[in-house]
């Protein structure tokens, strides 16, 4: 709502710039902080941030994988399973419901009064990385080592495992 964003807006101001992209519309109050980049340069927006707050579940789970923190403000929280692993194991960023503004607010004020919040997020995005397959590396070697790979993955399942 326009009253949750002109506090949001107060409260961040003290802390640094602040960016508005939006798909639609923006009131005209709001159109000063409205940023006029193309889509391709988001992610470089997003990865120099501090702090992203939106209800996009995508853009979210781009935000906690550049290492920026992330609140999505919408009410599919604990619905979507990627990003369930990402606010609870991997602690990138924050789901809350759309009805829980004191809890927004909370964090806002806990994330962007937190220094060093950049090296404990990329620190957080890495564990991740760490965590998962390199999916480039395990295509490249079930190619070049095709068909023999698709006996071994047959005869040990877990040899993907090799490959985080």
């Amino acid at each position: 709502t326009p009253d949750i964003l002109r506090r949001l807006i107060k409260l961040l101001e003290e802390k640094g710039k602040v960016f508005i992209n939006a798909e639609g519309e923006v009131d005209s109050e709001f159109e000063k902080y409205v940023i006029r980049i193309k889509p391709n340069k988001m992610h470089s927006v997003m990865a120099a941030a501090n702090l992203f707050i939106g209800d996009s579940q995508s853009m979210s789970t781009e935000a906690g994988l550049l290492g920026t923190p992330f609140i999505r403000f919408n009410d599919f929280v604990g619905k979507i399973n990627v990003l369930n692993d990402i606010e609870n194991i991997y602690k990138l960023g924050f789901g809350v419901k759309t009805d829980d503004i004191d809890r927004l607010f909370k964090l806002v004020e806990e994330i962007i009064n937190t220094n060093n919040i950049k090296d404990i997020y990329k620190i957080r995005a890495q564990k991740l990385f760490d965590d998962k397959l390199d999916v480039t590396d395990f295509w490249i070697w079930l190619i070049e080592n095709y068909p023999n790979s698709i006996n071994i993955l047959k005869k040990d399942p877990d040899y993907q495992l090799r490959f985080s």
